[in-house]
């Protein structure tokens, strides 16, 4: 009986020994979670300190969005491993943890896009007295939908920027550029279709080529070098070069329409085929006022401005 007792005892000790073993489990788990957890409650009371309902509820939205459950997942990646003392796994998590930090949030998309963009003191459109003998307007802003009808993307300002000037008589032509690699729907024949479906004289708005906005440059070179005869009637003929700026283009009045985040290096690129424009900037809206929490919750939106200004910065360091 001794001996019978004796073994029953492990196994009684090994089945009052799992409650424990599963409590303590369960106790990891939610430590483990704890952070992520934190910093959702945290990141929704503050949203709803700041703007009340409607905001805090956009939080919890960008938490539930696929970005922000990555974000979360991460963080509790990075509490997993290094209770664990995990130390290199850990120290991979946190990496791509701050990396999705930093490439898809409001915050640094907003931080960033201040660093690139070409933002003047005053509104240059307002500033123009004078005609000027064209405005050449980047492609890039309008796409065709599945029935081939173009619609304006997030850069659609650009299209609407050069409209009002057509209308309010401060550009005498407009040049569309941009060619489309699938050789079909050009930018620049979008471009010249939606003005005119806007009230543009089809007859003062020319189109020049271009698969890029280096491409674009070469093609305005040559088109300013020998202006066709319509555009010179319109324009006035022929200017002495040497009047205003160098180049081929010298002596016309032009105007550069494209995004604030684009146009240093449309500018840029420009130089280095002797034109000289005046930027016309556009797509300046947010990056302003006052600080708000959800900026710090990563989102695609976010992430797509972030590409967009990175993009500005590596050719920038390559001299493009």
């Amino acid at each position: 009986m001794a001996k019978m007792s004796e073994k029953q005892s492990p196994k009684t000790g090994t089945v009052s020994e799992l409650p424990s073993s599963a409590s303590s489990s369960i106790r990891q788990g939610l430590w483990d979670v704890t952070p992520s957890l934190l910093v959702v409650a945290v990141m929704v009371i503050w949203s709803a300190i700041f703007g009340g309902r409607s905001t805090a509820e956009r939080a919890i939205t960008d938490f539930a969005m696929p970005l922000g459950l990555c974000w979360l997942t991460g963080l509790w990646a990075v509490t997993f491993c290094l209770r664990r003392r995990r130390w290199l796994i850990g120290s991979i998590c946190l990496l791509f943890w701050l990396l999705l930090t930093l490439g898809s949030s409001n915050y640094i998309a907003n931080a960033l896009g201040q660093y690139v963009r070409y933002v003047p003191q005053t509104d240059p459109a307002s500033e123009i007295e004078q005609p000027l003998d064209a405005i050449v307007l980047l492609g890039g802003y309008a796409y065709p939908n599945r029935f081939n009808v173009a619609e304006l993307g997030s850069d659609g300002q650009r299209l609407l920027l050069a409209a009002q000037l057509l209308h309010a008589n401060k550009t005498k032509t407009v040049i569309c550029t941009g060619t489309s690699a699938s050789g079909q729907s050009h930018p620049s024949a979008i471009g010249k279709q939606m003005l005119v479906s806007l009230g543009g004289d089809p007859g003062v708005i020319f189109e020049a080529p271009g698969f890029n906005t280096d491409a674009e440059m070469q093609s305005l070179q040559e088109f300013f070098s020998k202006p066709p005869d319509d555009w010179l009637a319109l324009t006035g003929g022929e200017k002495e070069a040497g009047d205003d700026s160098g180049g081929d283009a010298a002596g016309y009045r032009l105007g550069l329409v494209t995004s604030a985040t684009h146009m240093p290096r449309a500018l840029r690129l420009s130089k280095t085929v002797g034109l000289n424009f005046e930027p016309l900037p556009c797509c300046l809206a947010g990056g302003g006022g006052p600080f708000n929490p959800r900026s710090l919750i990563p989102n695609a939106g976010a992430a797509k401005n972030v590409s967009a200004s990175f993009k500005e910065v590596l050719a920038k360091l390559v001299g493009r």
